[in-house]
């Protein structure tokens, strides 16, 4: 040390924990300085215990100076701390809206897509009830038309069927007018053969109607060759 006295020498390597404990150390030291300097200046010349002072005085401002900056450069970063914080925390209420925002946005589409869907539906159910409507009365058309065709069809059967008994009831109509016929004529043969003295005419065979006709099976249901 360049000394001849005696010291006491004290290395702190970190004062990590105990700030407070240190500040409070330093600043006793410093008070114990003074003292001290202030102990020697009373046995020391007026000149050399003004430049004590002195000097103990300038180690005071700037001490106060340099607390001062500290105080400072600490209310600085106290405010840019805070302001970091309201940044944060502005960041952090703009993602909040954001993402309602887009909650919401979601929420509408979802909406919009169900409205769709039900109107999708809706469509399909009245085309399907269209459809269906039309299907009816399609089969309402048809059931009809097979309606009218099966009663034609009747109309047809019972209008041959009346035309064949108007046939058959003319053809035995005709048969007997030839049988009278037939008759009268034989009855005239008769009485002229008795007024001349002549043996009277063998008597004709009865026709029979269905060997003088000829064959109806081929002709259609009604009709027969006697209406030709």
């Amino acid at each position: 040390m360049g000394k001849n006295i005696r010291l006491s020498i004290v290395c702190i390597h970190s004062a990590e924990g105990v700030h407070q404990q240190f500040k409070e150390v330093v600043k006793l030291t410093e008070e114990l300085r003074r003292r001290w300097v202030l102990r020697q200046m009373s046995h020391a010349t007026s000149e050399y215990a003004a430049e004590a002072q002195r000097r103990a005085e300038e180690k005071e401002v700037r001490d106060a100076a340099r607390r001062a900056e500290k105080e400072r450069l600490a209310a600085e970063k106290a405010v840019e701390e805070e302001r970091r914080r309201e940044e944060a925390a502005a960041a952090k209420a703009a993602r909040t809206e954001e993402k309602a925002q887009r909650v919401a946005a979601q929420k509408a589409s979802a909406e919009l897509r169900r409205a769709e869907k039900a109107a999708r539906a809706k469509e399909r159910e009245d085309e399907q009830a269209k459809e269906t409507a039309i299907d009816e009365k399609r089969e309402a058309a048809e059931r009809k038309l097979k309606e009218d065709q099966v009663k034609q069809q009747q109309a047809v059967a019972k209008e041959a069927d009346r035309q064949r008994r108007e046939a058959e009831r003319k053809a035995e109509l005709e048969k007997q007018q030839r049988l009278a016929q037939a008759a009268a004529k034989r009855a005239a043969a008769e009485k002229e053969a008795a007024a001349s003295g002549k043996a009277p005419p063998p008597a004709a065979a009865p026709v029979d109607e269905e060997d003088s006709d000829s064959d109806d099976s081929d002709l259609p249901l009604g009709f027969n060759s006697q209406l030709f």
